[in-house]
């Protein structure tokens, strides 16, 4: 009674969502050494001292309104708990180099509202105080219950709850609820595994060339697809148009004189040690060297998702983790394949006036949802660079530039 009173008598004077007593009523107050009445109160006091010297002019106080990086409300947030929870919180939920602020500061539509913070701050109130609990976690509607203001869209917050559950290291999910925990998921363990792989270039490498072999299987209209020749000799000097996949190693942009450039001019001159005759039947595909990173960090997480999930038994994880390694494995692989064909998106193309002229290379950007052949072989078909039949018209034009006819 003397819990719903003081309730009321806040409510009436201090504008405090009713969340907040919940989770302190029913969650915190199970703790051996929290107080029911003094406990919330001296939280609470904390709390709204803390926000008064900051300047907090929100409408409602709610369990994401809890400004847990001050050091006077992250006491008596940890004073009752037996693990220590200082690191996690610096790390996964409120400080200056915390995930969560670094997760808005990277997406505007997030820090508009400073919504991966908030969240966090509603999953650590709820969650913290139950850590013996056999039912954990809060669901996540009731995350947003106590994060969204009036006016503003659940939806945004849904967002930040996804990034979040994907990043953080004390942060679990079963389902739709969610709970930190002084253990590091499993997701530290991707985490240091990808960080080890990226030492090892070579594996990634080997990765990078299955899949885009795998990839690669659709020629389109080419006779043949050569993926990362090691020399000049790999490719025959033939009649038919084909398609060289340029190595990462390999990777095009605009400065002069690029590594694709090079590359690809060595092997379009020759044949092995013999001049090649048909130059006219090659086309090089590059990878666009600023977006390499991106795809090397896709490729190592892929990796090391890959590998916790091959050694569940050896790692005996929990069937909540093995759940978050296949969600994790899945999202990865995704991630590659969308990133593969953004990468691979330059087609090298040599030009040659006449027989004298000096080669010059046209560099187009690729774009479309076909396999990487086909979408290369669409483009030159629509820029008449690559014809399966010579028309009437065609054959005419390019006769009219020879001179034939003349004496």
């Amino acid at each position: 009674a003397a819990a719903l009173i003081m309730r009321d008598a806040c409510g009436r004077l201090i504008p405090l969502h009713p969340e907040i007593f919940d989770r302190l009523y029913s969650d915190w107050s199970t703790l051996a050494k929290f107080q029911r009445t003094r406990g919330v109160l001296r939280l609470m006091a904390t709390v709204i001292h803390s926000l008064w010297q900051q300047g907090d002019r929100a409408p409602l106080i709610l369990p994401a309104s809890i400004p847990i990086a001050d050091a006077r409300v992250q006491f008596e947030l940890t004073r009752y708990l037996s693990d220590n929870w200082t690191p996690i919180l610096a790390k996964d939920v409120d400080g200056p180099d915390a995930l969560p602020l670094k997760l808005d500061g990277e997406q505007p539509n997030l820090g508009k509202f400073s919504a991966a913070r908030r969240v966090a701050r509603t999953i650590y109130i709820g969650s913290a105080p139950l850590g013996g609990s056999t039912h954990r976690g809060l669901e996540d509607r009731r995350i947003k219950l106590g994060c969204v203001m009036p006016g503003e869209s659940p939806a945004v917050f849904g967002d930040a709850l996804r990034r979040l559950a994907a990043a953080a290291t004390y942060l679990y999910q079963d389902g739709t609820r969610f709970w930190y925990d002084t253990q590091p998921t499993v997701t530290k363990l991707a985490e240091d595994r990808a960080e080890q792989l990226r030492r090892e270039p070579d594996k990634v490498a080997e990765a990078l060339e299955a899949r885009l072999r795998e990839m690669l299987r659709v020629r389109g209209d080419f006779a043949g697809v050569h993926l990362w020749p090691r020399t000049s000799a790999d490719l025959p000097d033939a009649l038919e148009a084909r398609l060289v996949v340029l190595s990462a190693e390999q990777p095009y942009s605009k400065e002069p004189g690029s590594p694709a450039e090079v590359a690809a001019r060595i092997l379009l001159e020759a044949r092995g040690n013999t001049p090649r005759l048909y130059r006219n039947t090659l086309l090089f595909l590059a990878a666009d060297k600023a977006r390499l990173q991106d795809l090397d960090e896709a490729l190592c997480r892929f990796l090391a998702w890959s590998e916790i999930l091959a050694q569940q038994e050896l790692l005996n994880l929990s069937p909540h983790q093995v759940r978050q390694a296949e969600v994790q494995t899945h999202s990865a692989d995704s991630t590659v394949a969308a990133r593969l064909p953004e990468t691979y998106q330059w087609l090298l193309v040599p030009e040659q006036l006449t027989p004298q002229s000096a080669i010059e290379w046209k560099a187009v950007r690729l774009t479309g949802t076909e396999p990487l052949a086909e979408r290369a072989s669409k483009k030159l078909r629509h820029d008449e660079a690559l014809l399966q039949s010579l028309g009437a018209t065609v054959l005419r034009r390019h006769l009219d530039g020879v001179p034939l006819w003349h004496g």
